[in-house]
């Protein structure tokens, strides 16, 4: 459960950063453009915009899987037992 709230917390904090887009000098004297707000506001905007991505997939899928698989796991169930270890690796992943 622990894991399930800190991992929407998470998620809603980035989806709800809008980007301000900043430009900003590279060591090698180029431009790079940051996401320049919220969680993301050192990643590039193109990383920025992929982890909102994640973000999304975490709310919407993963949180849910993690919950039901767990549920499963408790009372016995051998698919939630198989799908519980995958699950946790999404958020050892991301």
């Amino acid at each position: 459960m622990l894991i399930a709230v800190l991992a929407a917390v998470a998620a809603v904090a980035g989806l709800l950063s809008a980007p301000e887009p900043v430009i900003v000098e590279t060591v090698r004297g180029g431009e790079a453009v940051l996401y320049g707000q919220g969680v993301y506001r050192y990643e590039t905007l193109f990383v920025g915009a992929l982890n909102r991505g994640t973000d999304v997939v975490t709310l919407v899928i993963a949180v849910p899987l993690l919950l039901v698989t767990t549920w499963w796991a408790r009372r016995g169930s051998v698919h939630g037992l198989l799908l519980l270890p995958g699950a946790l690796a999404w958020f050892l992943y991301v």
